[in-house]
């Protein structure tokens, strides 16, 4: 079922939903159509697995970023900064395209694109919490879309075509956008940090 999967992921980012079909599907994976309908009723049906597996396969990764870290500290920090865009997302850029165009395809599931903003944004605000950072939700899920996902998925998608017609050189362009993108975090997060501090302390005091 995986290459079925795979297969569909591959079909559906390079085609979109529209084009993308369950023969060509099937042929890729290596699989008859009929195998490929024992196991998914239609294609919608299809690309929902495709949102459920690939959220999962996201999720995952981010348990092992953060495993056995009990303090976001400055190295936990620079690791996820590090790690989060040139590992985490870059390995599932081709979900991420999936998650943009069902947004503005006519008709899309946009219900799965901003069911994945939801699970990954409750995970992190759950890991924010555990860490002891006053974070709200709302703020949260604003900064993730605004300052985090949109920004990535934008580089993703047109980043290297909009390096070349510009006449620079996308692999270097890549490179800045990840510094501006780390400075970013590397902000939002030391306010977090700071602000959680503070608020301890006044706690502490109160309590005394």
């Amino acid at each position: 079922m995986l290459r079925m999967l795979d297969a569909a992921e591959s079909e559906f980012a390079g085609l979109g939903f529209e084009a993308a079909t369950m023969d060509r599907i099937a042929a890729s994976a290596g699989a008859s159509k009929s195998h490929l309908y024992y196991h998914f009723d239609s294609k919608d049906d299809l690309l929902a697995a495709v949102f459920t597996d690939r959220v999962e396969g996201i999720l995952a990764d981010k348990e092992r970023m953060f495993a056995g870290k009990e303090e976001l500290d400055d190295a936990l920090v620079e690791k996820v900064l590090s790690e989060g865009v040139a590992t985490l997302l870059a390995s599932h850029a081709n979900f991420l395209r999936i998650v943009v165009l069902e947004c503005f395809r006519p008709g899309g599931r946009a219900d799965l694109s901003f069911g994945v903003l939801r699970l990954v944004s409750d995970d992190s605000y759950a890991r924010f919490r555990a860490f002891g950072l006053a974070v709200e939700s709302e703020e949260l899920i604003s900064a993730i879309t605004w300052f985090g996902l949109l920004p990535i998925l934008a580089e993703m998608l047109i980043g290297g075509e909009a390096a070349s017609a510009l006449g620079l050189d996308p692999v270097r362009q890549h490179t800045i956008f990840e510094r501006q993108m780390a400075e970013v975090y590397h902000g939002y997060l030391t306010r977090l940090r700071a602000t959680s501090s503070t608020a301890g302390g006044a706690e502490d005091a109160r309590g005394s």
